[in-house]
């Protein structure tokens, strides 16, 4: 999503935090964009619950990413945190399961 596309804050004088999209007339929860946008003169924490589900919904999933040895995808967690598969693979990342097998191929090698 570029910067262009994302939504931002909407703020009605009483404080009510929205999201809106560039360009739009409602805000995410359906709410009319009339009158002035107060976000600059009043700090909003959170938008309303509603503007904050649709955010969530249209946002773009991670992509999974696979294990360079058995192709299998790597889950969520383990990808942020990679495991090396060195010194079975030079480059990527490998799973849980075929990670066992690289901690071998270590003790192995430095024996």
């Amino acid at each position: 999503m570029t910067d262009q596309m994302r939504p931002f804050n909407w703020v009605k004088r009483l404080g009510q935090g929205h999201y809106v999209e560039p360009n739009s007339s409602v805000t995410h929860c359906g709410k009319p964009t009339l009158g002035n946008n107060y976000a600059d003169a009043i700090e909003v924490t959170m938008p309303c619950a509603e503007c904050i589900e649709v955010e969530e919904s249209l946002a773009e999933p991670e992509p999974l990413e696979r294990c360079v040895l058995c192709s299998n995808y790597i889950p969520h967690p383990a990808v942020l945190h990679g495991m090396n598969p060195w010194p079975l693979a030079t480059s990527g990342k490998c799973c849980r399961e075929c990670n066992k097998e690289v901690l071998a191929a270590r003790v192995r090698q430095a024996q």
